[in-house]
This record gives C-alpha cells, sequence and structure tokens, in this order.
C-alpha cells in the first residue's frame, strides 16, 4: 500500500466541548479494558467513528486517550481495506 492510499485519522484537537453521542455499538473486552465504538458530532464538524479505550478500574473509570475517531470516508476506506487484514492475520 502506498503512502497515499494509507488511512490518515482526523486530527483531533482538544476539545472543551462535549460531544453528542449519536450511537454506540457493543464494546471489545480484554479484561478491564474495552474498545468501545460510537458516532459522534461536535458542533460545527462532521460526524465521526470513534473507537476508544475505556478503562474500568480501581484508579480510574473512562476513556482515555488511546483510540482513533475517523470519518466516514475514512470509515468507508478502512471497510475496502479490512478483508485484506483479515487475512494478513490469519496468515501469520
Amino acid at each position: 500500500m502506498e503512502d497515499s492510499e494509507a488511512i490518515k485519522p482526523q486530527k483531533m484537537l482538544a476539545r472543551k466541548e462535549t460531544p453528542s453521542v449519536l450511537a454506540a455499538f457493543p464494546g471489545l473486552k480484554r479484561g478491564n479494558q474495552e474498545l468501545k465504538m460510537r458516532v459522534l458530532q461536535y458542533s460545527r464538524t462532521e460526524p465521526v467513528l470513534d473507537i476508544r479505550e475505556y478503562i474500568v478500574s480501581d484508579q480510574f473509570n473512562g476513556f482515555t486517550k488511546k483510540g482513533i475517531s475517523i470519518n466516514l470516508e475514512q470509515c468507508r476506506q478502512l471497510l475496502a481495506q479490512l478483508p485484506a487484514m483479515i487475512t494478513a492475520l490469519e496468515e501469520v
């Protein structure tokens, strides 16, 4: 894959604004960590698919900075590449 074809995540700036959650999907759990997937909308921006780590522990409950937000076009590009990614994982 050439660099020009790579999916580039949207740069998310530090925001004081709380986004609207337009949709939420079942998370992927591993121990006390979970990847939560949500469609978020900040004012004056397009909706994004946000995939972010969520931790539940004695010290902290909530979302971490570990994650990615992608717009609709980037999501479509990711889905188109997903079969090849799955094949690569199966071949390892």
